[in-house]
């Protein structure tokens, strides 16, 4: 019967989705509703890994660099509010703020950043390697969770914190406090390098890096919004000395169970010692 709306589905409104990016500083955020994010996806990306997160490409953005240096970091804030008012925030960090820097942007580069809180987030391009999205069991969960929390919203919106770029400037608000937890992660894991060097047992002394009382999550990281900068540099410290120490531990066990010598992994260790480290990680 015309105007009966007997079985139709119900249409489910999408939330007002906002963007803020650095203005002025040659980071250009890309919205998911320009021509240019469509471009870029078509260009660079596998059709296949796109079809892939279609559902949650609305609340997703591009972050490009136009500048002539080396990003290694971009953290982003996403706020989300129900139709009650009540707002929350999620926090995405693309790249590695420690050692090796791998995870780097270089000029004119474009990074995909998605939820589930960024799990997602990648070089669209890197050489001739189009964007693909890695296959694992629980992605379909990940994806159906974040479109059920996003349909539940009246407004979104996506906010770059900060960026770093490899000479260590940092530029943006960094309320999330990365210029104090680079450095901290920097300090701590040279202090770990230099440590185990003057170690007589290699073994011995990384098992002997205590474990901190509490491990900040992924979910839960610490900022200066909860802490002051030195309890922030104190806890990243602590933290990442443990996780490196017991990252080189079971390095150094695989090596050793493959190679069955200790060359291999002092090899490994050389390879990092050679990558730099920025003296300190500073506001522009």
């Amino acid at each position: 019967m015309p105007g009966s709306s007997r079985g139709a589905t119900p249409m489910i409104a999408a939330p007002h989705v906002t963007y803020k990016g650095l203005p002025g500083n040659s980071i250009e955020l890309i919205t998911n509703s320009s021509l240019e994010f469509t471009a870029a996806l078509g260009a660079s990306a596998d059709p296949t890994a796109v079809a892939t997160i279609q559902p949650i490409l609305p609340y997703s953005a591009i972050v490009q660099n136009k500048t002539s240096r080396n990003l290694m970091q971009i953290s982003v804030r996403t706020y989300l509010t129900d139709e009650s008012g009540k707002t929350r925030e999620n926090t995405t960090v693309w790249g590695r703020s420690g050692y090796p820097a791998s995870w780097i942007a270089s000029p004119g580069e474009m990074i995909l950043i998605t939820p589930p809180e960024g799990s997602l987030s990648t070089v669209l391009k890197r050489g001739t390697a189009p964007m693909s999205i890695p296959e694992h069991e629980s992605l379909a969960h990940q994806l159906a969770t974040s479109v059920n929390r996003f349909s539940k919203l009246s407004e979104v919106e996506i906010t770059i914190d900060s960026v770093i770029f490899d000479d260590g400037e940092v530029i943006g608000e960094d309320r999330l406090g990365n210029q104090v937890k680079v450095n901290a992660m920097n300090a701590a894991e040279a202090d770990i390098l230099r440590e185990m060097s003057a170690a007589s047992d290699i073994t011995a002394y990384l098992k002997s890096v205590p474990e901190p009382a509490e491990l900040y999550t992924r979910r839960a990281p610490p900022t200066r919004e909860n802490m002051s900068d030195e309890q922030l540099f104190k806890v990243t410290y602590d933290e990442q000395r443990y996780r490196f120490a017991q990252g080189l531990l079971n390095t150094q066990t695989f090596l050793k169970s493959q190679t069955k010598s200790e060359d291999a992994f002092r090899r490994h260790v050389e390879d990092i010692e050679r990558k730099p480290y920025p003296t300190a990680w500073r506001k522009p």
